[in-house]
């Protein structure tokens, strides 16, 4: 990643409204798909209700809006909450990860610890989007002028 100094305003404001569609509403989108995924195993007692391959499209849009974020040149002054996302993109992954194993789990134990792992992740990272989305939204504002934190 590449991090950027005396970024101007209007550019700042430019790269918040860009995070917000090219990565936050995607993402989000995504956390709500992993969340139906989910919901789909009745809390860890279903087994096999669908195939779990049906979770690879989340995994590669994943993959593929993580590549994107790591290649943007980030202004320092976003540093912080554009890091959130990429964490975001990680616990989102980490989550649909866990619901392949309760798809794929024989035991019930393992299933019910596999749920709330899942659950776990998918919490955090819709935490991480929200600080994110209150950030970028602030900060595409057009009175928006950035901290000298």
């Amino acid at each position: 990643m590449t991090y950027l100094k005396g970024v101007s305003p209007d550019q700042l404001r430019r790269f918040s409204q860009d995070t917000l569609s090219e990565l936050i509403l995607p993402l989000e989108k995504v956390a709500d798909e992993i969340q139906e995924a989910r919901k789909a195993t009745k809390q860890s007692t279903v087994w096999c209700l669908t195939d779990p391959r049906d979770l690879e499209p989340f995994r590669a849009r994943l993959v593929a809006v993580s590549s994107d974020a790591r290649l943007k040149r980030i202004p320092t002054t976003h540093e912080k909450r554009y890091h959130d996302l990429l964490l975001a993109t990680q616990d989102l992954y980490y989550s649909a990860g866990y619901i392949h194993d309760i798809y794929s789990a024989e035991s019930v134990s393992f299933r019910k610890k596999a749920y709330k792992k899942s659950l776990k992740e998918w919490k955090e990272a819709r935490k991480r989007l929200q600080r994110a989305r209150d950030y970028f939204e602030k900060a595409s504002a057009p009175n928006y002028r950035p901290s000298a934190g």
